[in-house]
């Protein structure tokens, strides 16, 4: 430590054990962000060059784990990558910042496949939130005229909530919008996200956070590993769309306010 003080020994300790997995990891989102400022890049090149460092990553996160189990997600991380930014209305290619939050969520997503941990708590175990981090600090600054975006930390704890809630958007099918809902912020780690807090006697939550978790929503659902059912089961047809207008729409309506809101989900259908 140079003789300086850190927040978190646990973490530090994480840095120096898996610091293979954090390495690499800082490698390959170094080479994401490079790419897609390089002009006249297009899909191909950005992803080309991202391959070999997602492989290293892969075999730092998950040392022990078959050879055939990492090829298959290095294989995946590529033609989900074209999937994504082959839907309508998203162009990460156009923002660096975006498409750096899509490479980091779609070479993490899956990596619970290669152990015994699911994907969510392998970042947590292996540390992998600093480089996620150091990452987005490490973009240029906007120009004056554009929008400020999230600080580093921020884009870091969406990150978080994405890999731990990516098939929130089904489970709102699967039950309804409301006990979804609710099951989100039972997550402290989504809690936390969306700011929520007691004031005045209610809790409250932040407008701009949930605006901004309900735009990465819908575009990570299609990669979402759905969790096997025993029996089928009844399932709503609501689109996604649908979803997150209604969920907009009743936090606006509630103030950010939450039991208004959830009150509001419950008498939505």
């Amino acid at each position: 430590m140079n003789g300086a003080g850190v927040e978190s020994m646990e973490e530090e300790v994480k840095q120096v054990r898996y610091a293979s997995a954090n390495d690499s990891l800082r490698a390959f989102l170094a080479k994401a962000s490079a790419a897609a400022q390089e002009p006249e890049s297009d899909i191909q090149s950005m992803v080309s060059p991202l391959e070999p460092l997602l492989a290293a990553f892969l075999k730092g996160a998950a040392p022990f784990a078959e050879a055939k189990g990492q090829r298959s997600l290095l294989a995946s991380f590529g033609i989900e990558v074209f999937q994504a930014l082959s839907r309508p209305g998203f162009e990460p290619a156009g923002s660096t910042v975006e498409w750096l939050l899509l490479c980091a969520y779609l070479a993490l997503h899956r990596i619970g496949e290669l152990g015994e941990d699911e994907s969510a708590q392998m970042f947590e175990t292996l540390g992998l939130m600093r480089p996620v981090v150091q990452a987005f600090q490490e973009l240029p600054q906007p120009e004056p005229e554009e929008p400020a975006p999230l600080s580093p930390w921020v884009y870091g704890e969406l990150l978080r909530v994405l890999l731990r809630h990516d098939s929130f958007l089904s489970r709102c099918r699967e039950l309804d919008v409301a006990e979804a809902t609710d099951e989100l912020l039972d997550d402290p780690t989504a809690a936390a996200f969306l700011q929520l807090h007691e004031s005045g006697g209610a809790e409250w939550f932040n407008k701009e956070r949930l605006e901004t978790l309900l735009e990465w929503l819908p575009r990570v659902a299609p990669f979402a590993a759905l969790p096997e059912q025993e029996a089928p089961q009844e399932v709503s047809d609501q689109t996604d769309e649908a979803i997150c207008t209604l969920l907009r729409d009743s936090a606006a309506a509630a103030g950010y306010r939450l039991d208004q809101f959830m009150r509001l989900l419950q008498t939505a259908f």
